[in-house]
């Protein structure tokens, strides 16, 4: 973006490519919730996104900081490279780090779950086998 002239077709074109590849990039980690903690994953999502959108509070004031109110162009090219590299590092770190592996804390000790039938308890496992639709 700091490397376009002032024709306002470029940028928007690139914005609009930016987002889609980040919409596609964006179900990695958000499935990986669903992987790691089926019965949590609502919680797990977001915790998630709190520490997501840190950076949409934080990056006003950085900008702020980095172009000092001016905005020149060689400001904004700072601005978009120190973006792309906090991208770059996120991506990379969750590619190097990030494991979807049902986590050990999430598991179901199945021979403890009660489930109450016909006003009587009975002792049977929760998640006893799946049922074929044909």
């Amino acid at each position: 973006m700091g490397f376009t002239a002032c024709d306002p077709k470029l940028p928007i074109m690139f914005l609009t490519i930016s987002w889609g590849i980040g919409g596609l990039a964006a179900a990695g980690p958000g499935i990986s919730c669903l992987d790691i903690s089926p019965q949590h994953a609502g919680s797990v999502m977001g915790i998630l996104n709190i520490f997501s959108n840190v950076g949409g509070f934080v990056s006003p004031a950085l900008v702020q900081l980095l172009t000092h109110g001016q905005g020149k162009k060689y400001q904004w090219q700072s601005v978009f490279f120190m973006t792309a590299g906090f991208t770059g590092a996120a991506s990379l770190s969750y590619v190097i780090l990030g494991s979807s592996v049902q986590q050990q804390w999430t598991a179901i000790n199945e021979s403890e779950v009660t489930v109450e039938t016909s006003g009587q308890d009975e002792r049977r496992p929760l998640l006893s086998g799946a049922r074929r639709l044909s």
